[in-house]
């Protein structure tokens, strides 16, 4: 002798309805944590896209500091500098953007002619052998 209940219409109906809702909902949760993870490695990828851009730039310029080293006294470049950069010690070369930093050392000692600690905005800057120095002034 078995039971059986019998349900109205409706109330099927209804319990459709809220699986269908659950499984939104599910989906809808689901998408918002993809989306931040994806966010979060695209964020990294440009963060460091944009430390391998500021390192290139930084060895560009300890490289055009020692051919001016090397070259004549006199002899003068000007770059067009985007990021600031801060000389520090004489050696250490750092290139600042917004969000990120990066630094490299120049096997040449530069100056800005009073010290060997100094700081170079952005815009353009010459770089100068002086007597066998290498002076960096913003111009």
């Amino acid at each position: 002798m078995g039971l059986k209940m019998k349900y109205p219409k409706s109330a099927k109906k209804s319990q459709a309805s809220m699986e269908v809702v659950a499984a939104v909902g599910i989906i809808t949760i689901i998408f918002i944590f993809m989306s931040f993870f994806a966010y979060d490695i695209n964020r990294d990828r440009q963060s460091a896209e944009e430390n391998s851009n500021l390192q290139s730039l930084c060895l560009k310029i300890s490289g055009i500091v020692s051919q001016l080293y090397l070259s004549s006294p006199g002899t003068e470049v000007v770059l067009k500098l985007d990021n600031e950069m801060t000389v520090s010690s004489g050696r250490t070369i750092s290139i600042i953007s917004e969000n990120i930093g990066s630094s490299c050392v120049s096997k040449t000692i530069l100056t800005n002619g009073t010290s060997n600690s100094f700081r170079i905005g952005k815009g353009n800057s010459m770089f100068r052998n002086v007597d066998g120095a290498v002076v960096v002034q913003e111009i």
